[in-house]
């Protein structure tokens, strides 16, 4: 216990949010996380790596609270202060957030077994969700709608999969901080005709 102590104190000292992150994550994250290749953080994993020098500025009187939900609230709090490529990880994280609670439910129902492996169009997460999509709820039928390009299928896939790691992971949903940034746009909204400029989002 004085070692795990040690450990987390040093880094939030250092004051920086990966390394603590970092280390609450491998002191107390949980085995099956390990097999992500993530940590078990999906899209908030992006965040705290990418905001990094952004949440030492503007959030540094919650950094040491070992509970990234204070630390993405801060960042979102603080959207107009923030560099672009932090902005932008705001924006995916929100989008995971929402594919996680608009599909959790369906996920843990009908592909509970289905791991988030694979990658592009034929990702297994999204395979199973289509494979059951009459029985999905109407939310999570809107957001793994078909799209008409390979990029696109690309793009909801790689989405699915991210979420359905955060939901595996147990991590706190952050859907509810977040409701100030804007989602990322999907490469190709669903409904949206190959040749045609995507709809705004």
């Amino acid at each position: 216990m004085r070692r795990t102590t040690f450990v987390i104190t040093s880094v939030i000292r250092a004051g920086s949010l990966a390394a603590a992150l970092a280390a609450l994550a491998v002191l107390a994250a949980p085995a099956h996380a390990e097999s992500t290749g993530d940590g078990g953080h999906g899209g908030k994993r992006s965040v705290i790596r990418t905001c990094d020098a952004d949440a030492k500025q503007l959030c540094a009187d919650v950094l040491g609270a070992g509970d990234r939900k204070p630390i993405v609230k801060c960042l979102a709090d603080n959207r107009d202060k923030l560099a672009p490529a932090c902005l932008r990880a705001l924006r995916r994280a929100r989008r995971v957030s929402a594919f996680r609670h608009a599909c959790a439910a369906d996920w843990k129902a009908k592909c509970v077994d289905t791991k988030p492996t694979g990658g592009g169009k034929n990702g297994a997460i999204i395979q199973c969700l289509r494979q059951n999509e009459a029985t999905l709820s109407p939310d999570c039928q809107a957001r793994i709608a078909k799209r008409k390009t390979k990029k696109g299928q690309q793009d909801v896939a790689a989405v699915a999969n991210e979420a359905i790691v955060e939901e595996q992971s147990a991590a706190a949903p952050i859907d509810d901080v977040l409701v100030s940034i804007p989602e990322e746009p999907a490469v190709e909204p669903a409904g949206t005709d190959v040749g045609t400029p995507p709809l705004a989002q």
